[in-house]
């Protein structure tokens, strides 16, 4: 499973929920046998930009899963890969770069996307993910939906 937490902006209050403690047990022990359990912390330029809403994806599937951003334009959302669980996270590359902002790699398991000054609208990315879950190498292809404001 994959949270994603978005510094300063509106939405990361945690919410209740209604469902029961041992509702959250089954679908948390799914989770697990589906793959790691992940903490993805990303962090905005902009006290008001939402950078990704909250997502999953398995190392172990190929994909691409598909995630979602939102960001102002010409600010940015920085993503650190955390490992955790059963995964140790490797490498990060980008598969397919952006055509409204860049992508930067900070280290192996860290990236940048940056919006572009005065373009609002759609905009894509895919970054390939690498590692190991359970002693056994693997990576998968997501896919970041960005909507520039």
């Amino acid at each position: 499973m994959i949270i994603w937490r978005a510094k300063g902006s509106a939405g990361s209050r945690p919410r209740a929920d209604s469902r029961s403690d041992a509702a959250r047990a089954v679908r948390n022990r799914v989770y697990q046998l589906l793959g790691a359990a992940i903490t993805v912390v990303l962090l905005s330029s902009s006290a008001h930009a939402i950078c990704m809403r909250r997502s999953t994806f398995n190392l172990t599937t190929e994909g691409p899963w598909n995630l979602y951003m939102t960001v102002q334009q010409g600010k940015h959302c920085s993503t650190q890969l955390h490992s955790g669980g059963f995964t140790i996270f490797k490498q990060v590359s980008v598969l397919q770069s952006p055509a409204h902002g860049t992508v930067r790699l900070q280290g192996p398991t860290r990236y940048v996307y940056s919006a572009s000054r005065g373009y609002t609208g759609d905009d894509h990315f895919m970054v390939k993910i690498c590692g190991n879950y359970r002693g056994a190498d693997s990576c998968t292809n997501v896919q970041h939906n960005v909507t520039v404001m």
